[in-house]
């Protein structure tokens, strides 16, 4: 059954409309409804453009209307991401976008961080002080504002369709001037290198397809013509080239429907901008706005909380959420010592919750920060709760899980050479390829391992020994203690999670969860054996790939960021370290980017159906420095009265 509001916005059919949906209101199930409405009006679904952030949610939306429609007439519905529309536009219309071929391949973030490492190599550049991740935000922040390199050399707009007031200021904002001829070289070389290799990134895909159609005006046609009904879903996610693109491609029919909330536009670090949901009627005075504000998800006293303190910022359209349920329970609360302090609660409330008969998977940790996953997930693996760190790359094709699997089998045999050579330098111990080269032979001509050929009168080969007795001193202890409690000293001893702390960037944070998770699921599979697993017993199990897939999506604790965590639901959601400097952020405190905060905190809010716990600490303890710290403003911005006194513990 549709509710009124939902019913008005499905039978809309022509002209542009904004569907403002608040959190938990059904707009998946209202733009799945309109799609069904139109195909019964008799519209062609060829002409029928649907587009999403992620393909879940296009596979979701695809599904629905299926069961509805049938297949035959869902085939024929465009409902994709951006990057998969733009990808079958340029394969299509290639040739108006030299050198590239129809056959370009399309780079994984992971790959196309590879490519700009090897960039930065090639220009001389120590990729440990001009990290790929660092570069990378940059170059993707200008593609984002359909910034070319020639704009952002000369620092004025190269074509007419860039916004140049508002990018002009982005680029002061984002930009350290120091940086900025760094910034030039690194985007010109890392552009002629994807030329090279017939290769686009995602950020490529979109700012390409704008230009192809900006400079060919029979191709712009030929594509506004094909699509009469166009649908955005999650508006407020759009970037300036998304943006552009939606409106050019809407023309001139102008039967563009938006679905979006301002209240949870959270991704202005990847290049969104809340203004394209909050301006949209002055793009198109004519339209239609339709609010969806009756809640499905949450618990009274939680939708009031989050009620409350997204009211407090300026820019956004108002709305209200209300909800016909009645009852529950009041938010959880817990001021904490510190972060093991806090993680213990968490883990008490939670086996509290499994007596009641819940399920592992019906808890979610969400947090602002990577880092802070470090003491909750220790005590899960303590008290043998199985949890799931959610990861934007499967776990089984990141480069740690590799190195993980290196060191398992160092420790499974020392003497394994090409685990040897890919793992002894790092973190760099300057152990050159001809001192390795020299080694191999010495130890080929003697018949003895690596390890026993060592010429210690080398500075190197010292060095080297060094590293290797880590692996020779833990193989009296293999099988007698977990082998979970080995690797985590093997990451310690080698190095490996100080690279991490050192130098933080954006790739470092996102590094360190991945090691996590890697430990984690080494911990799964060992609580399940009777004994304590042997490295090569553990290697087995990573080798049978279906099964192991299989148990990273079992029942477990979800642990997450808040960003990862957006467009989920879950029974019970505990927020932690909600302090000042962590949550909101300490580059965070005022202005734009504080209302990005706040609405970041009612996002996490709204993630919880029954149960909501809120805690944060005394005292705090962020890559090794301990400090005081002060609850978060957010605390504060939502009536006392919807905290259970009973759960308060100073």
């Amino acid at each position: 059954m549709l509710n009124d509001r939902q019913k008005e916005a499905v039978a809309h059919k022509d002209g542009p409309m904004l569907i403002l949906a608040g959190a938990g209101s059904g707009k998946t199930k209202t733009l799945t409804h309109r799609m069904e409405h139109l195909l019964q009006q008799g519209i062609d679904p060829s002409t029928i453009l649907a587009v999403t952030f992620t393909q879940k949610a296009a596979e979701e939306m695809r599904e629905r209307v299926t069961a509805t429609v049938g297949e035959e007439a869902s085939e024929k519905l465009w409902v994709m991401t951006f990057h998969a529309l733009c990808t079958r536009i340029l394969r299509e219309d290639i040739s108006l976008l030299p050198p590239f071929t129809d056959q370009f391949n399309v780079l994984e973030t992971q790959d196309a961080r590879k490519v700009m490492k090897a960039t930065i190599e090639s220009l001389g550049h120590d990729p440990k002080s001009v990290t790929p991740s660092g570069m990378g935000y940059y170059v993707s922040l200008l593609k984002n504002e359909m910034v070319d390199l020639e704009t952002f050399q000369n620092f004025e707009p190269s074509n007419a369709y860039i916004n140049w007031p508002k990018t002009r200021e982005i680029i002061h904002q984002k930009i350290p001037p120091e940086k900025r001829i760094l910034i030039a070289d690194v985007y010109k070389a890392y552009q002629e290198e994807l030329e090279r290799r017939d290769a686009v990134d995602f950020d490529d895909l979109l700012m390409h397809t704008l230009r192809a159609l900006l400079e060919n005006p029979e191709t712009l046609r030929k594509w506004q013509e094909r699509f009469l009904y166009v649908m955005i879903d999650e508006y407020q996610d759009t970037n300036q080239v998304q943006y552009t693109l939606t409106k050019l491609l809407a023309l001139p029919q102008n039967n563009l429907v938006v679905v979006g909330d301002d209240a949870q536009s959270i991704y202005a670090f990847r290049g969104s901008d809340i203004r394209n949901i909050l301006h949209f009627d002055d793009d198109f005075p004519e339209a239609k706005v339709v609010k969806l504000e009756e809640n499905y998800r949450c618990a009274p006293a939680i939708l009031k909380a989050a009620n409350e303190v997204i009211s407090l910022n300026t820019s956004q359209r108002p709305k209200r959420l209300f909800t016909s349920k009645e009852g529950g329970d009041l938010l959880g609360y817990y001021h904490a010592h510190n972060e093991r302090d806090e993680a213990r609660f968490i883990v008490h409330e939670i086996q509290r919750e499994l007596e009641k008969g819940r399920s592992y998977r019906d808890f979610a940790i969400l947090f602002r920060t990577n880092q802070q996953a470090e003491a909750v997930t220790t005590a899960f693996m303590k008290m043998s709760l199985p949890f799931r760190l959610a990861n934007a790359v499967p776990l089984l094709e990141r480069n740690e899980f590799k190195d993980f699997h290196s060191y398992l089998k160092l420790l499974q045999n020392p003497d394994q050479w090409g685990s040897v050579c890919k793992m002894c330098n790092k973190p760099n111990r300057f152990i050159r390829n001809e001192t390795l080269e020299t080694i191999y032979i010495r130890s080929l001509q003697q018949e003895k391992p690596w390890y026993d050929v060592l010429d210690l009168e080398n500075a190197e080969e010292r060095v080297l020994k060094s590293w290797g007795d880590i692996f020779l001193s833990k193989q009296s202890r293999i099988g007698k203690v977990p082998l979970t409690v080995i690797m985590g000293e093997v990451l310690l001893d080698t190095g490996y999670l100080q690279e991490l702390f050192d130098g933080m960037d954006e790739g470092g944070e996102e590094s360190y969860v991945y090691v996590c998770e890697c430990l984690n699921l080494i911990f799964l599979l060992e609580t399940r054996s009777e004994n304590h697993l042997y490295p090569k017993e553990m290697l087995h199990h990573l080798r049978r790939r279906e099964l192991l897939e299989e148990k990273l999506d079992e029942n477990a604790i979800q642990v997450m960021t808040i960003h990862a965590a957006k467009g989920l639901e879950f029974p019970v959601v505990f927020i932690i370290g909600l302090e000042e400097g962590i949550f909101p952020h300490l580059k965070s405190s005022e202005g734009d980017p504080l209302e990005e905060e706040r609405r970041l905190f009612y996002v996490a809010v709204t993630r919880a159906k029954e149960k909501l716990h809120l805690s944060h600490v005394s005292k705090r303890t962020v890559w090794g420095r301990t400090e005081e710290t002060e609850p978060s403003r957010f605390l504060s911005e939502f009536s006392r009265e919807l905290i259970d006194g009973s759960s308060v513990y100073i």
